[in-house]
């Protein structure tokens, strides 16, 4: 079983605490948290789950040093 990045669940804390009781988060909500600027830089990085929303916990993972797959 594959270990969790030592940052992953202070990451997923903080973005339970900015967005709480949802799952997915939209386009811009992850541009702000990332600072990317552009769709095209968030999609790359960040693959979207469903109607271009993106998962909480994929993010937070990508965001502490995980793959993207």
């Amino acid at each position: 079983m594959a270990r969790e990045k030592p940052d992953y669940r202070a990451t997923l804390e903080q973005l339970n605490e900015l967005y709480p009781g949802r799952e997915l988060l939209t386009l811009d909500e992850v541009k702000s948290i990332t600072g990317y600027r552009s769709r095209n830089s968030v999609v790359k990085h960040f693959p979207p789950v469903c109607d271009g929303r993106f998962n909480k916990t994929t993010v937070a993972r990508i965001m502490a040093g995980g793959s993207t797959c």
